[in-house]
């Protein structure tokens, strides 16, 4: 945490692999105040060093990435089978539940192709389908984003530009943001790569500050 502009602001922590600060963006100045992150500067290398030179039991620990063993379809009560689609809704096969699937994906589909591969272009609940297309139609040039979040009041009154990420693992991509009362839009210098909605879209300066983000609900078609 650092000030930016006079107020407190989330940085991202030096250990790109490890920083959390996708995750805290909701964190308002006031509630910053409050917490420490003392691990911020170091990596997580540096840390286990630390703990090794501490005599530390957890210093050579294997690192634990998931807290259900990777299959999350355990935490859903029900998992119902529907239609697997392609653009225009001619059914190509069965899903075995739309938790299964995500936007982008490839292997797993559980439809093959003649073609070009298919990829998970769309999951729509109410219809419970899963859409396939081909890669380039998983390319937008923007995405609309509810329930916005900036903590710098000057920044809520014009256009800005940040680096927006559209999730954890994805490389912050330079863009025009525009904040209207809550809705987000943003417009990306370069076409991204499956926009999810449900997804947070945080925003960054180029400082690695954390500006503040959103809630994706649909992506932003590329001009033709």
């Amino acid at each position: 945490m650092e000030p930016r502009e006079g107020i407190l602001h989330l940085r991202k922590g030096v250990d790109e692999l490890k920083d959390q600060s996708y995750f805290l963006y909701r964190l308002a100045p006031d509630t910053l105040a409050r917490f420490l992150f003392p691990l911020g500067i170091y990596t997580k290398q540096d840390v286990k060093t630390f703990a090794r030179e501490l005599g530390l039991p957890t210093a050579d620990k294997p690192e634990s990435q998931d807290f259900v063993g990777g299959n999350y379809s355990i935490l859903f009560n029900e998992t119902k089978p529907g239609d697997i689609v392609d653009e225009t809704g001619n059914v190509l096969g069965r899903h075995k539940g739309i938790i299964h699937y995500t936007i982008g994906q490839r292997r797993g589909v559980g439809v093959s192709s003649t073609g070009e591969p298919y990829y998970v272009l769309a999951i729509i609940p109410e219809k419970n389908q899963v859409v396939l297309s081909s890669n380039s139609k998983l390319f937008s040039g923007g995405l609309l984003g509810s329930d916005s979040i900036v903590h710098d009041p000057a920044l809520r009154t014009a256009p800005f530009r940040a680096m927006v990420k559209i999730r954890q693992a994805h490389k912050p991509a330079p863009g025009t943001v525009h904040i209207e009362n809550g809705t987000a839009r943003v417009i990306f210098d370069e076409p991204q790569r499956a926009i999810a909605p449900g997804q947070s879209a945080v925003f960054y300066d180029e400082a690695g500050f954390v500006l503040g983000g959103c809630i994706i609900e649909k992506s932003v078609p590329l001009e033709s």
